[in-house]
């Protein structure tokens, strides 16, 4: 799964294997809240993920390594270095998405 976001070519198929990753977990932990959570917050998040990871390598890398992390720890079926990966990521991700908002970047999603 995650050799596909790692191998894409485009912005934007990184944000669509992004989000399938996501949705994959959420589906396998079988919460409805955070299904639903995750599926408002993707619809609504794609441009500006699209404009700001064009910008910055950086990003997509750090999610890379961060979905490695959350991924070996559900493999390995241990709970806490699992909640503790996917809070560093969630926290990473909306420092990130806040310092995208900015006008520039909104007027670029807006088109």
């Amino acid at each position: 799964m995650l050799d596909r976001s790692q191998a894409a070519t485009t912005v934007e198929e990184f944000v669509a294997h992004d989000i399938a990753f996501h949705l994959r977990i959420v589906e396998a932990v079988d919460n409805p809240v955070l299904s639903m959570l995750l599926r408002v917050l993707s619809t609504r998040t794609p441009r500006v993920r699209i404009v700001r990871g064009s910008r910055t390598r950086d990003a997509l890398d750090s999610a890379h390594r961060d979905h490695e992390q959350i991924l070996g720890a559900l493999q390995s079926r241990d709970a806490l270095p699992a909640a503790a990966a996917a809070t560093v990521h969630i926290t990473a991700m909306e420092q990130w998405l806040a310092a995208s908002l900015s006008d520039d970047a909104l007027r670029a999603i807006d088109g």
